[in-house]
């Protein structure tokens, strides 16, 4: 016999042994990442997935994205109120520690809204009306150049049956003629950084000086969300990010009457 055999005091082949454990090691690392969450519930390799497709060189068709959500058992809600958003927080991510760059940011942040479009579209046919149709203007303050968010919460007030309207970089004036036309129940502003919740502070203050009987306010916006001063140097009536809560709270106010609520 050789000298080399493979085969152990067990009559097992060494190589072999070797080779299995290799192989279940592999297996146990691909289930782990498979089980990894981000913060806001989000299966982590998923998120991944999306982000190396919208940053991809090649032509990139949301409809078969979408499809492939689909077949990780992925609802239409949890796509537009999860993973649209954790995509667009990993691609802020990689710009931020210098990974990509600010083109190829915008070029995934144009996808991601594509396929918010399409996942929006198929949404529709499950819209959830409320009791009182309630109507919502989503603000983008002028110099704000996030826009990913508000198309998403507009797809999550449409789905709960509200109506929407947008408005993007209006000055106060204009803003404030819009208002005195059609007034909705509530304004709703985002906000990615501090400089605009000064913006909004004015917004809110001018809006409330021309109309007697202003909407509400609220505000979100990953900024708002994390700045614990965000309510009162805004002016606004609340902060939230979640779009259930702010219809929640106005429709608390139009039932208890003119008298302002609080939360």
């Amino acid at each position: 016999m050789s000298q080399d055999d493979t085969y152990g005091l067990s009559g097992a082949p060494k190589r072999h042994s070797l080779g299995a454990a290799v192989l279940a090691e592999n297996a146990v690392s691909i289930v782990k990442q498979r089980q990894a969450y981000t913060a806001n519930g989000a299966r982590q390799f998923i998120v991944d997935h999306v982000i190396q497709a919208v940053l991809s060189k090649t032509a990139f068709h949301p409809e078969d994205m979408l499809s492939e959500l689909y077949g990780h058992r992925l609802s239409t809600d949890a796509v537009i109120d999860i993973y649209i958003p954790a995509t667009a927080r990993g691609l802020g991510d990689k710009w931020m520690t210098d990974e990509v760059d600010f083109a190829s940011v915008t070029v995934g942040s144009m996808r991601l809204q594509a396929l918010l479009s399409v996942a929006s579209a198929e949404n529709m046919d499950f819209v959830r009306p409320l009791d009182n149709t309630l109507s919502a203007l989503i603000v983008v303050p002028l110099g704000e150049q996030h826009t990913l968010g508000a198309f998403v919460l507009a797809a999550q007030l449409r789905r709960f049956g509200a109506q929407i309207d947008m408005s993007f970089c209006e000055t106060s004036p204009e803003l404030s003629s819009r208002l005195a036309v059609d007034p909705p129940d509530i304004l709703m502003f985002t906000a990615s950084c501090r400089a605009t919740l000064e913006t909004v502070a004015h917004l809110v203050l001018d809006i409330c000086n021309l109309l007697p009987n202003a909407p509400k306010f609220a505000l979100g916006g990953s900024f708002a969300e994390s700045d614990e001063k965000a309510k009162d140097i805004s002016g606004v009536d609340m902060v939230t990010r979640h779009a259930r809560d702010a219809l929640a709270f106005v429709t608390r106010h139009k039932r208890s009457g003119p008298e302002k609520s609080t939360l």
